[in-house]
């Protein structure tokens, strides 16, 4: 029997897209892991790792849009609070 390749495997669990060479693979690699154990568990640990760093990624993303809110806000802040000094005391 042949194993998946790890080009293969990478490709069926990074894939995002409906393509005909996506589903070809997926089609592919499914069938071949429902007989295949040691394929199976390398898909399964593949899919954990990409997982992981999906998340890693997300939560910086999420930390970056934080920061730029905040910074944002902050400089609205100021941009208001000079307004008020201006209108208040002239400056």
């Amino acid at each position: 029997m042949n194993h998946l390749t790890v080009d293969e495997i990478i490709n069926f669990v990074s894939s995002d897209k409906l393509d005909v060479d996506s589903v070809a693979n997926a089609v592919r690699v499914n069938t071949h892991i429902r007989s295949c154990g040691e394929c199976m568990s390398k898909v399964r640990a593949y899919q954990a790792v990409y997982g992981e760093l999906f998340n890693i990624c997300n939560k910086q993303y999420r930390r970056g849009l934080r920061m730029k809110n905040d910074s944002l806000h902050a400089a609205k802040e100021k941009k208001v609070y000079s307004l008020c000094l201006t209108e208040k005391y002239g400056r």
